[in-house]
């Protein structure tokens, strides 16, 4: 099926090398995961994984969750904030070039920036996993 065809494709692009997955009924959040170690956990990923993935994993110390799909927010817009190893549903999107996880937050539709290049960091706050 084209479900399983994905899962398969994210535990591809997230594990290299890692041997963890994500039981369903488990407390999202994966222990010993830092800014300090996040490099550790990143990986090469592109388009197709940002299309298909729908768990991330937060490799930054601090990630916003905003209203809009918009960089300029800041710290005073935000509605929420997830830490490093916190695992978060949501759907990879592109909005003005710009890589952004559409989440859900208190019943309502925000964001997440995956892309750091759009605030000036020269690396991914968020790691695709399976799920």
């Amino acid at each position: 099926s084209s479900h399983f065809g994905s899962s398969r494709f994210c535990l591809l692009a997230a594990q290299r090398g890692r041997s963890f997955s994500i039981p369903r009924a488990m407390a999202q959040k994966i222990a010993n995961v830092t800014a300090a170690n996040a490099k550790e956990w990143a990986t090469a990923w592109g388009d197709e994984a940002l299309e298909k993935c729908k768990h991330w994993l937060v490799l930054e110390a601090m990630c916003y969750v905003v209203p809009k799909a918009d960089p300029k927010q800041t710290a005073k817009d935000k509605l929420g904030i997830h830490t490093a190893g916190d695992i978060v549903p949501g759907d990879g999107t592109v909005v003005n070039n710009i890589q952004w996880l559409k989440v859900q937050h208190e019943g309502r539709e925000a964001f997440i920036l995956i892309d750091g290049n759009a605030v000036g960091v020269k690396r991914k706050f968020l790691e695709p996993v399976p799920g």
